[in-house]
């Protein structure tokens, strides 16, 4: 028998309609409980799966990097080997799809960069064409490099494309690139001693802190480029064209060394 006890001590029996009531909102009380700690139940587990699936994405993700990665460094390699034969190529279209394509790699791939640049320097080293015969018209669009070696032409095309600093990388001393064409290339602290560069055009190169050690740079033209810092020692500058933008290294006066400065 249920009673109800009131604030006085009182006692009251229940009647049976309230005793209906009564187990009603028992009932009812209890099945909100569970529903709530249904509710509660069904958050933490969406929460938890919400969290496993995050993290399986993730590693899915990661994974497919990783392998992206990989096959990019395996086609890079194969690229490299394939430009690499190309480049020893008898046949001149070969020659200079092997030194653009080893460009293309250079530009994509940063950890083959060093790899590429050493390796054209190396090439344009031992195949640059001979010095121009005693008498031949040295200007004459014959004889541009562009004409008499158009693979080297290329390469140092390549070369210049190459994002950079490549610095000291670029190894080129004691190589013949008389009237290539070098303009605008960024070759600070390149390595051009004894470099034959007799009348190349080397326009807004910047040459910073080069080594021009007994290069040859007569009657190259030099508008517009900066030679800050450069060891110049025994270059030759005779017939050379500058103007007054053209940056020096402080140990040459460029009118002492035969150079004609004008702004044009």
């Amino acid at each position: 028998m249920l009673v109800n006890r009131d604030l006085g001590g009182s006692v009251k029996e229940l009647s049976a309609a309230e005793l209906a009531t009564a187990k009603g909102d028992a009932r009812g009380s209890l099945v909100q409980s569970l529903g709530g700690a249904v509710l509660v139940v069904g958050a933490v587990a969406a929460i938890g799966q919400l969290m496993i699936s995050r993290s399986q994405l993730e590693t899915t993700r990661e994974r497919d990097r990783n392998e992206l990665e990989l096959a990019q460094k395996a086609q890079a390699s194969e690229s490299f080997t394939r430009a690499v034969d190309q480049l020893g190529s008898k046949e001149l279209d070969r020659r200079m799809g092997g030194i653009i394509g080893l460009g293309f790699i250079a530009k994509d791939s940063e950890a083959h960069r060093g790899s590429v640049v050493d390796l054209l320097c190396t090439w344009a080293r031992e195949h640059a064409p001979p010095p121009l015969e005693p008498g031949a018209d040295f200007y004459s669009a014959e004889n541009g490099l562009r004409r008499r070696a158009p693979a080297l032409q290329c390469l140092l095309d390549v070369l210049k494309e190459i994002p950079g600093p490549l610095g000291p990388r670029v190894r080129l001393y004691d190589t013949w690139l008389e009237r290539a064409d070098i303009r605008e290339v960024k070759w600070e602290r390149a390595d051009l001693r004894f470099a034959h560069l007799k009348g190349s055009f080397l326009t807004r190169a910047d040459l910073r802190n080069a080594l021009l050690e007994d290069a040859d740079l007569s009657g190259t033209y030099l508008y517009d480029v900066d030679l800050t810092g450069a060891n110049v020692t025994g270059a030759t500058f005779a017939g050379a064209r500058a103007n007054s933008r053209t940056k020096w290294p402080e140990s040459i006066n460029p009118s002492d060394e035969g150079v004609t400065v004008k702004d044009e």
